[in-house]
């Protein structure tokens, strides 16, 4: 068995444990039946107060306000934790909350280009699932800038409708969907004047791959090596993979079985699209992860 949890979220866990130990009472904003939510709340059930975004700091009551500390779903909009944390900063002075953000850098990324594609869209189209927080989170944020925004499943959920009005349609993924799905989108929009990769920043983070797949890897790589006798030049697969993003992954994988080129050439007017993550997410803060 891998342990593949997000670092940023097993850092939240972390934090919500070392403050239970503490005594504190723990606001945790969130979605309710999330699993995220779900899981971070089972690590301190009897400290820990699920708040919804929707509705604020109204049924929170901590014991001692003086011991009080706020943690977030990594996959809220930016918007929703932004509210909840002032209004929190503003009525508890002593409040403890992480040095770093707990939002999720491929949510937060997506949402700054969400914010600024729709002043430049007529249509923002969000691929994702219903349940994918990340995936509602940029629907919402597209709406509070005043564009029209749905969220698909895939290029079978468009509509004919949305399309009639709209000249340039913004095209953006939960931080899961599979490349694929946004591919099939691409083609089904089939704009005009082809498409364009909307940046708004260089992600360059980094997470190394889990300790136990990294042991497997490695224990892999030696048998093969001894057992036809190759020579070694002191490196591995391992020494590499902050060269290959997911992206890039996926497609050397479908290549395989189909021979499919990574990304077909796509067509309305425009289209604009939020580009898919790179494999490497931030580091955690140093210790953060220690027992």
């Amino acid at each position: 068995v891998i342990d593949a949890v997000c670092p940023l979220v097993a850092k939240v866990h972390h934090e919500v444990k070392r403050r239970a130990a503490k005594g504190f009472d723990i606001i945790f904003v969130g979605h309710e039946g999330h699993d995220e939510a779900v899981g971070t709340m089972a690590r301190a059930p009897s400290n820990i107060t699920l708040v919804e975004p929707e509705t604020g700091l109204a049924g929170f009551r901590p014991r001692d306000p003086s011991k009080v500390a706020l943690f977030a779903q990594t996959t809220l909009g930016m918007h929703e934790w932004e509210a909840i944390r002032a209004e929190a900063s503003g009525r508890y002075q002593n409040l403890e909350t992480s040095r770093k953000s707990d939002l999720c850098y491929a949510t937060t990324n997506r949402q700054d280009a969400v914010l600024e594609m729709s002043s430049e869209c007529d249509l923002i189209l969000v691929v994702g699932s219903d349940n994918s927080s990340n995936t509602n989170a940029l629907v919402r944020t597209a709406r509070m800038r005043g564009a029209a925004a749905y969220r698909i499943d895939s290029a079978d959920a468009i509509r004919t409708e949305w399309l009639d009005a709209a000249e340039v349609v913004g095209v953006t993924a939960g931080a899961s969907a599979p490349d694929h799905l946004v591919r099939e989108v691409l083609e089904r929009l089939d704009p005009a004047e082809g498409w364009s990769l909307f940046r708004v920043t260089e992600e360059d983070e980094y997470f190394p791959l889990p300790r136990g797949l990294r042991a497997l890897l490695n224990a892999l790589v030696s048998t093969v090596r001894i057992g036809f006798s190759a020579p070694w030049n002191g490196k591995g697969p391992l020494d590499y993979d902050r060269r290959v993003t997911a992206t890039d992954a996926l497609a050397k994988l479908e290549s395989f079985p189909s021979g499919q080129p990574a990304l077909p050439a796509a067509g309305l007017l425009g289209v604009h699209m939020v580009g898919q993550p790179v494999a490497d997410p931030r580091l955690v803060e140093d210790g953060d992860l220690e027992e």
